[in-house]
């Protein structure tokens, strides 16, 4: 009896100590020594964390599974790169990432192999970080985050670099298509945009959706270069 529970001890030990070795799937950083093997994704969330906090709720389209989103794309293989943003969060943010992305293109990860998905204000903010990175094969996911100003479409249009998907539900009432933006990239070769149709509004993004986080992922995973 003695032996049998040293050894189920040990066996415990010994799979708790493995566990811990493993490198963690949802960060706030980029590690310090990325692994070039895997599939990183950051996630850029919408405006109503900065201003409640990964707790938020909206009186219109309910809680935010801010926890839930990042678990889900773990779950699904990605290594998380996600963080809640200060309220008011700009360019800074914008440039702190693309920092970020540059870290890993230098650390030998494909650029196929990472992608930048941005909601509502976080998508708005995920096309600052393409204008930066300039890099022409990372991809970007915009759900629910284009903006419509002539001004802002004429100046961003030509900025952005990357390999781009759109995402929105038909009833969205406070995001627009990407596909003005699109038309005024005239540089960017990969660019579509699907429009679902849940009836979810903007809410449709307060959760992790199969209607869209598969999109998302097969999306991403179809880019990714072979193992």
């Amino acid at each position: 009896m003695k032996t049998a529970l040293v050894a189920a001890v040990a066996l415990a030990t010994a799979l708790g100590g493995a566990a811990a070795s493993e490198t963690p799937r949802i960060l706030e950083r980029v590690p310090d020594a990325p692994d070039p093997g895997a599939h990183y994704l950051f996630y850029l969330h919408g405006r109503i964390i900065e201003a409640q906090g990964p707790e938020a709720v909206s009186p219109e389209f309910g809680r935010y599974e801010y926890r839930r989103m990042l678990e889900t794309f773990a779950e699904r293989g990605f290594v998380v790169v996600a963080e809640v943003r200060e309220d008011g969060a700009g360019r800074e943010f914008a440039v702190a990432t693309a920092r970020q992305v540059r870290r890993l293109l230098d650390a030998g990860v494909s650029p196929r192999s990472i992608t930048v998905v941005g909601f509502s204000k976080g998508g708005y903010l995920a096309l600052g970080v393409s204008a930066i990175v300039a890099s022409d094969e990372v991809g970007y996911a915009i759900l629910a985050g284009c903006g419509s100003d002539p001004s802002w479409l004429s100046r961003m249009g030509p900025r952005i670099r990357g390999r781009f998907l759109s995402l929105l539900d038909v009833s969205d009432r406070l995001s627009p298509s990407c596909e003005p933006l699109f038309a005024a990239a005239e540089q960017v070769r990969e660019k579509a945009e699907r429009v679902l149709e849940t009836g979810l509004d903007h809410g449709l993004f307060y959760e992790p959706r199969p209607e869209w986080v598969d999109v998302v992922v097969d999306w991403s995973r179809s880019a990714a270069p072979e193992p």
